[in-house]
């Protein structure tokens, strides 16, 4: 994969928001791992495809037609308006969304780390002791492999 670009509510790189399963396998070739996963409703399916080289996991849902939902990601050369967005720490992060006029967000912090929440984008930063260590964002998707407008 060349575009290592994060685009909330757009994709990843190449990678766009409602690619289909197949056409996942085609450009990446067949994950590393695979896991069907249990999914937060009833009636969608959800699947885990976990590419190790890529530091990524893809997840899939929709069961008429199955597409990408979100993204999981550590790779350290990943871009986000520009900015290697893994060598920055959360208030730079913070800065670097204001600077593209998105300022609403909210923190939370457990055990496990902090976590930087940007619900109108989808999309969540998470720390281990002041360093990101996975970012992930997606959109919904309903059974039939739509994507659903907020």
């Amino acid at each position: 994969m060349k575009d290592l670009t994060i685009k909330p509510l757009e994709g990843y790189g190449e990678l766009p928001f409602g690619m289909s399963l197949d056409d996942v396998i085609k450009y990446l070739g067949k994950p590393d791992y695979q896991e069907e996963l249990l999914p937060l409703d009833d009636y969608n399916r959800l699947i885990s495809f976990d590419y190790e080289v890529l530091c990524m996991k893809i997840y899939l849902e929709g069961v008429t037609n199955t597409v990408i939902s979100s993204f999981s990601i550590c790779n350290e050369e990943a871009l986000l308006y520009g900015e290697k967005v893994f060598e920055l720490d959360k208030i730079s992060i913070k800065e670097l969304m204001r600077e593209n006029n998105i300022v609403e967000c909210c923190e939370e912090c457990d055990e496990n780390g902090d976590c930087l929440i940007y619900d109108d984008l989808r999309l969540d930063f998470y720390f281990e002791s002041g360093k990101l260590v996975e970012i992930v964002w997606g959109v919904s998707v309903d059974a039939q492999g739509n994507i659903e407008t907020i």
